[in-house]
């Protein structure tokens, strides 16, 4: 009775009103949804901060490095003293 491409245009024309109403009521639920923070992007280190050891480091290097000559120079001094190589005639 009906042609075929009528009724297919038909059903056509109610797919897309049940999307329009659809999408409709999806873009409704997403205005009362409370909005979305913006995702941080991770922060990335510095080339110049990566590579060079930071203040604290430095100093405690130097710290570090005078002890152990303080300490080879009074280990030093005991083995000298010890052997006799201090004493004068």
């Amino acid at each position: 009775d009906v042609p075929e491409n009528v009724v297919k245009e038909m059903k056509d024309q109610d797919m897309d009103s049940d999307m329009k109403e659809t999408m409709e009521e999806e873009i409704e639920a997403e205005a009362t949804k409370a909005p979305k923070e913006p995702k941080k992007a991770p922060v990335k280190e510095k080339a110049s901060e990566s590579k060079e050891p930071k203040k604290e480091d430095k100093k405690e290097k130097k710290r570090r490095t005078m002890r152990d000559f303080m300490r080879e120079l009074v280990v030093g001094y005991i083995y000298a003293w010890k052997v006799g190589a201090l004493e004068w005639e």
